[in-house]
């Protein structure tokens, strides 16, 4: 672990104490209280129970991508209108070893940018494109997202046989809800937002 990252995490760490042990003093508890919670696993398991028990309380943007649903099941959990017939689990392999869950976001850089500079911004934020599996899990969760922007996955990428890579993306044509692709090449205008993974 790198010095800064351990100092952030110290830091972290002590302000998050700092406002248990007001809460706790609050409520009427003191520090005798909280030395002997500490020492307690029962008080432990306890508090990791609510944590992970809130968990789309403390953060809001979460998907779950489950591993085992097959290619054709993600997509026909969606309820696309249309789909590209070249978005196949050949073009786009997805290998999901395991459920996970994972904080998304969704970029809007407010100009036209490259697909490169696009991941490099969302780089810098801590964050990695999006790939089809939480592409497709934001299409079922949030369906009606897609009719106010499109949104692109560019961490999955089809190299097309005749040259150009194709990224997936969610989009409206009119009412109806899309699953298309569009060239990784060339500038996104400032309609298009991006979908980003926390890494």
């Amino acid at each position: 672990m790198r010095k800064s990252n351990l100092i952030s995490g110290l830091v972290f760490l002590i302000d998050f104490l700092s406002k248990l042990f007001k809460e706790i003093k609050s409520l009427g508890g003191n520090e005798e209280l909280v030395y002997k919670a500490m020492k307690s696993d029962k008080v432990i398991t306890e508090i990791a129970k609510t944590i992970v028990g809130i968990k789309q309380a403390i953060v809001e943007n979460v998907l779950s991508i489950i591993s085992s649903l097959s290619f054709s099941d993600r997509i026909a959990l969606g309820k696309y209108d249309w789909v590209n017939s070249d978005i196949t689990e050949k073009n786009f392999p997805m290998t999901v070893e395991k459920d996970y869950d994972v904080e998304y976001k969704i970029f809007h850089f407010n100009r036209s940018i490259s697909s490169e500079s696009a991941i490099a911004e969302m780089e810098k934020e801590g964050y990695r494109a999006g790939n089809l599996a939480e592409l497709l899990k934001l299409g079922k969760v949030k369906p009606e997202l897609q009719r106010q922007f499109p949104i692109v996955a560019l961490g999955s990428v089809w190299r097309v046989a005749n040259g150009g890579c194709r990224v997936p993306i969610l989009c409206c044509d009119v009412s109806k809800r899309e699953l298309g692709l569009y060239w990784f090449e060339g500038c996104w205008n400032d309609d298009y937002r991006f979908l980003a993974a926390r890494k």
